[in-house]
């Protein structure tokens, strides 16, 4: 199957947009993005370089989104928008993205969903989990 990607294929450690996340297992290290890093590696992402890395809360609102994007910005790096997603011609759910390039190894998402399920936490919000492009981004993008 991995020879069938397309290039803008993208993994995610969650459940997919709008669903919730499995709980972490008790080694504190999160079966989802292990998974995810694993299919990155099998559809022949070379995750020494760097790539589009995108992290998901779902808010119930715009002004719920805007205190969770200001927080998210104290907190992570990349560019952090509230937008209003559509799904099956419904009228759409507000999600928090934060989006940058990285490398991404274990360390790096376990460490980002921990801060961002904590600030989820806090605000009554759902962190929905991430997704990397498998091609890394070319040396003139970042």
């Amino acid at each position: 199957m991995p020879s069938e990607l397309s290039q803008s294929r993208r993994y995610s450690a969650g459940v997919g947009l709008f669903k919730r996340a499995e709980q972490a297992p008790p080694d504190g290290v999160h079966g989802l993005d292990h998974r995810a890093l694993v299919d990155l590696r099998k559809a022949g992402a070379d995750l020494s370089r760097p790539r589009h890395f995108r992290r998901y809360l779902l808010v119930g609102d715009r002004s719920t989104g805007d205190v969770v994007a200001e927080r998210c910005r104290g907190l992570v790096d990349g560019v952090v928008s509230v937008d209003r997603e559509r799904r099956h011609g419904e009228g759409g759910d507000w999600v928090v993205r934060v989006e940058s390039t990285e490398v991404l190894d274990l360390g790096r998402v376990t460490h980002e969903r921990w801060l961002l399920e904590n600030l989820a936490s806090e605000n009554g919000v759902e962190y929905d989990g991430w997704e990397g492009g498998i091609e890394p981004l070319r040396a003139d993008r970042f």
